[in-house]
């Protein structure tokens, strides 16, 4: 149902490539959209998402800024000051972008970023912050000016929406923050679900693991490697895809590993790809090894596509695993992987199994249709 008098909001996305909180966001606005609302969105710069937004015609605009977030191992250290004052210059083209759209709320796609608080702040208008991830814990990501500052922003927002009850836990409630409440974020309208080609080829001799996300230590891709090195060395048909691009150090050290095991036959680093259905087609099982994953956009979409899921049991990812029904948990990076990597090749009917209940607990909880009759429900409430 469409509102009757139109709601307005401005995006803030914090960056420009097509990752999961983007592919989520264009979700969300697509299904907004739908119910009349005016959106324009905020982009610090033009990109494979911007192209999105063209080809979906969504309303958007180019305003070069910076995230609020720093490492104290990496260059962004060394620049914070200078991109908080620049980030600050941005806000005068920000504030006449305010007075042309004049939007009901502004609203952030991420916690790396403050200035949609800051332009809230600024221009009287209510605040919605969706927190997609553990900043701190995951990435070790530090805020600017200050963690004080970073809560104090979030305490004084209208209304914070955590993508999990783990992200809740972990960022909101240590830090009494009360405003907030927990949405899983949606990941298929119901045709392109029902549309979804998850049958692998009939000729197809080998058991594909693949891992899909960011390279970086987080994503524990190095542990994946060794244990499947163990497990290939029982399974000589197995195979590991492992699909995105990251941190440079980072992806030759998995590169220095894949030869050092002498794997390079079995594991293929496939880099970013932009369109991961095929992917999803022909493996026989996804491993999300992230230990503080914000929810796990990956999961879901290899529960869709009727993939057994190997989750490692924290974060939201045992919100998503019933463990032994819809995947398999585990805490250990090299004996419990490589114990439940056997396991899915050892025992077809479960991984089947496990592959038909993920499907269907998708079905039910992950379709676009309910998720923005949620969320207006949500933001029609906030004052």
């Amino acid at each position: 149902m469409k509102a009757s008098t139109p709601i307005k909001m401005l995006i803030f996305t914090h960056y420009s490539a097509y990752y999961g909180a983007n592919r989520s966001l264009v979700d969300l606005l697509l299904g907004l959209r739908q119910l009349n609302y005016g959106l324009k969105v905020i982009a610090p710069s033009e990109g494979e998402f911007t192209e999105v937004l063209q080809k979906q015609n969504l309303d958007y605009e180019v305003v070069p800024f910076y995230p609020s977030i720093y490492s104290t191992t990496r260059l962004s250290f060394f620049l914070k000051k200078k991109r908080y004052k620049k980030n600050t210059q941005s806000l005068d083209i920000l504030k006449s972008i305010v007075k042309d759209f004049a939007p009901d709320y502004i609203y952030t796609n991420s916690s790396v970023m403050d200035l949609g608080f800051r332009l809230a702040k600024l221009t009287q208008t209510p605040h919605i912050w969706h927190i997609r991830e553990m900043a701190e814990l995951h990435y070790g990501y530090k805020f600017y000016p200050s963690k004080a500052a970073f809560v104090n922003a979030l305490k004084e927002s209208a209304l914070i929406i955590p993508i999990s009850q783990a992200i809740a836990n972990a960022v909101l409630i240590p830090n009494q923050v009360t405003n907030y409440k927990v949405l899983f974020d949606a990941v298929f309208a119901q045709k392109d679900f029902d549309e979804l080609d998850f049958k692998s080829s009939p000729q197809k001799s080998n058991f594909v693991f693949t891992t899909i996300g960011f390279l970086h230590p987080s994503k524990h891709q190095a542990e994946i490697i060794k244990a499947f090195r163990a497990v290939e060395k029982k399974h000589p048909n197995a195979e590991l895809w492992i699909v995105g691009n990251g941190q440079l150090l980072y992806t030759l050290y998995l590169k220095f590993l894949i030869l050092f095991f002498g794997l390079s036959k079995k594991v293929k680093l496939l880099g970013y790809l932009s369109d991961i259905s095929k992917i999803y087609s022909d493996s026989d099982a996804i491993i999300m090894a992230s230990e503080h994953e914000g929810l796990g956009r990956c999961t879901i979409e290899g529960m869709a596509y009727q993939k057994p899921v190997i989750g490692y049991a924290s974060g939201a990812t045992v919100e998503l695993i019933d463990h032994g029904k819809r995947g398999l948990l585990y805490t250990d990076h090299s004996i419990g992987l490589a114990e439940a990597m056997e396991e899915l090749i050892n025992n077809p009917e479960l991984a089947q199994q496990l592959g038909e209940n993920g499907r269907q607990y998708v079905s039910k909880n992950f379709i676009t249709a309910e998720y923005i009759t949620q969320f207006n429900n949500i933001i029609s409430a906030v004052k």
